[in-house]
């Protein structure tokens, strides 16, 4: 019986070994292997303005955008959040936001954002934020509310921004400040409620 345990021992030896063999023929090193991490390492982010900037350089190259609606155009400043700069990294973008509550503008969108939902009590008008993971929200008006948000920035001037926005479904176009491309218009709706 010992002897049968041995040789199994031994049986099992050499197919570990040369199963660990076969399997790096190419030469390739375990640090070149393609893996998720290495996939992102190679493919450099669309913020990303040359492959010596960390991602807190680019956000901040990044905080301010453009919101223009009906002609008018106001700045907003991002906030240093993972939500925020999916949103960055997805413009210039134009969208057909809906009306709630004659005090917001909303656009739900097909993915989720990485979002950090807060209790804010208080929104302001101006305030850029995510709702249900999914839904961009523009307040032109100050509510008191009990939902959670993830915010996403501001717009620093709201003069004009509820006459601009009007009542019904408004074409919102956001563009990063440095850039002149024509947003991509996204059609994507959901009933909000």
């Amino acid at each position: 019986m010992r002897q049968f345990a041995a040789f199994l021992l031994v049986l099992a030896s050499v197919l570990g070994v040369s199963a660990c063999g076969n399997t790096n023929q190419s030469g390739t090193t375990a640090a070149e292997i393609d893996t998720p991490e290495s996939k992102t390492e190679q493919e450099a982010p669309t913020l990303r303005a040359d492959s010596d900037n960390n991602n807190t350089e680019v956000t901040s190259e990044m905080t301010t955008i453009r919101v223009i609606i009906n002609g008018q155009e106001f700045e907003a400043v991002l906030n240093d959040k993972e939500a925020a700069r999916q949103f960055a990294e997805m413009l210039p973008l134009q969208l057909d936001m809906e009306d709630l509550h004659n005090n917001e503008k909303y656009f739900y969108f097909a993915d989720d954002f990485d979002t950090d939902d807060q209790e804010l009590k208080e929104i302001h008008a101006g305030d850029l934020l995510i709702y249900d993971n999914r839904c961009l929200v523009l307040f032109y008006e100050s509510v008191e509310t009990t939902y959670r948000y993830t915010p996403l920035g501001k717009i620093s001037d709201t003069a004009g921004l509820k006459a601009a926005l009007g009542t019904g479904t408004a074409a919102v176009s956001f563009q990063a400040e440095n850039t002149t491309d024509t947003a991509r218009i996204v059609f994507w709706r959901r009933s909000y409620f």
